[in-house]
């Protein structure tokens, strides 16, 4: 069971984000094998990552714990993602 039903409500995609922002994974609307293959990687729900470059036209790159991983356009339009509205107010601050 989810604990916070309303979080998907608000989820939009990687690939809306702008650099340097921080997101928690909500969803990953993706087939069977790929999302198999992004929790290999460390990207399933519940999970920060960060966006390093991009999204371009070719993808983006994100760091996921301690790790970079680049993914491509269609993949980060299918991973949905509840901002950190304190990432970038924090940047403003310093």
């Amino acid at each position: 069971m989810d604990k916070n039903p309303g979080k998907v409500s608000i989820a939009q995609s990687i690939a809306s984000l702008a650099p340097g922002d921080c997101a928690e994974i909500a969803l990953v609307a993706g087939g069977r094998m790929m999302t198999q293959r992004l929790a290999m990687l460390g990207i399933r729900p519940g999970v920060k990552v960060c966006l390093l470059h991009g999204p371009g036209r070719r993808g983006a790159v994100l760091r996921v714990g301690g790790t970079r991983v680049a993914l491509g356009r269609s993949v980060i339009e299918r991973i949905m993602v509840i901002p950190e509205m304190r990432t970038r107010l924090a940047e403003a601050a310093e």
